[in-house]
């Protein structure tokens, strides 16, 4: 992959008449501890006028963590939230309310020209899902009597019906898209059968197939590296717990052994480690969110417990041996990397700005 961030601060840096408004990471314990190679897409509250019915605006910033840099990049007085990078890293598609106050999906590109994507009301709380050959973007669309799911071929222009389209016009929710890795399928939750079961479908909607058929509500589906298995969450144990399945849905395990209710509005995926051998998840212990290492092949789980702190949204780095997440020390949240195996942890967004809801994009 070519510079990418080079080419982000180019294009925002002509955008913005030159000025590049970059903020120093002296939070951030040494330059050499910090990941090298990774760009990473933050949101943070702004003022200015609010354009949205949740009364809050915020804007996208990214930021390079081997040079320190980071910028806003969608600067705008709406709110802009749930960025997530194509695997190439060309494009950013996020969610803005930027107009009519709609909040709608948008394409933000190297140069830093900004589109709206598409004119549907979008739902708020899942960010688009890139297709693994970054060709298109699965999104919950708000249909007003219930939530469809709805893909979108960048390469192609808008036509009605056409692109972008419904996964499947059942009349109950559909949600949580989650890609298989050769790009031909999409795992994703309905409630069409009376709960919310993981459901199987091809991309154009034909051949949906209900996978986990339980009254327990079955959430958050996510793909194994290899393809060969989907993670999810159930409740068919009074308590919310990690399962996995075949992706045909046979030789389903029970992975975990929780025995708290898990509140709050992070409802995350799992998320798989690289290699395929780990997943990290958000649990409660007692009161407070953390994050649980699970390894695949059923070893004893690995708890990352920090008293006082709610710990969340835990994402890989590209070696497997790190993780990055949210994190609320002092009650602001503020986004941090830890090695899992001993526990080191560190800052990684700007120590003076609040950070939520990270996407990261590994330079090749």
């Amino acid at each position: 992959m070519v510079d990418s961030m080079m080419r982000w601060l180019a294009g925002f840096s002509l955008r913005l008449g030159g000025i590049c408004l970059a903020l120093s990471l002296t939070a951030v314990t040494a330059a050499s501890i910090s990941p090298s190679g990774l760009l990473i897409t933050f949101e943070s509250e702004v003022t200015g006028t609010i354009h949205d019915p949740c009364n809050c605006a915020s804007d996208i910033f990214l930021m390079d963590t081997a040079r320190q840099i980071a910028i806003n990049v969608s600067h705008h007085p709406a709110h802009d939230t749930s960025a997530a990078w194509s695997p190439d890293g060309t494009h950013l598609a996020f969610y803005s309310t930027r107009e009519e106050g709609i909040r709608s999906l948008y394409l933000m590109t190297l140069d830093g020209q900004i589109r709206r994507a598409a004119p549907e009301a979008v739902r708020y709380g899942h960010a688009p899902t890139w297709s693994p050959d970054g060709t298109r973007i699965a999104y919950e669309v708000d249909a007003g009597a219930q939530i469809d799911l709805y893909i979108l071929d960048i390469r192609q222009p808008l036509t009605s019906g056409v692109n972008p389209w419904v996964l499947a016009n059942a009349p109950e929710d559909d949600r949580f898209p989650a890609w298989s890795p050769d790009g031909t399928a999409l795992a994703f939750v309905s409630w069409r059968d009376g709960s919310a079961d993981i459901f199987r479908a091809r991309t154009d909607g034909s051949d949906a197939r209900n996978l986990t058929h339980d009254p327990a509500w079955d959430t958050s589906p996510s793909w194994s590296p290899d393809g060969r298995e989907i993670a999810y969450f159930s409740v068919r144990s009074l308590y919310r717990n990690l399962y996995l399945m075949n992706a045909d849905g046979s030789s389903v395990r029970q992975m975990t052994d929780s025995q708290e209710i898990v509140a709050g509005i992070f409802w995350h995926t799992p998320a798989w480690s690289p290699d395929g051998t780990h997943l990290a998840i958000q649990t409660a212990i007692g009161r407070d969110p953390e994050i649980t290492i699970v390894a695949r092949d059923g070893s004893p789980p690995v708890q990352i417990r920090r008293a006082g702190t709610s710990d969340v949204l835990p994402a890989w780095l590209a070696d497997g041996e790190r993780i990055a997440f949210m994190s609320d020390p002092g009650g602001q949240y503020r986004i941090y990397f830890m090695d899992w195996r001993i526990g080191d942890i560190h800052l990684l967004s700007p120590a003076g700005l609040p950070a939520s809801y990270p996407a990261m994009l590994i330079r090749r």
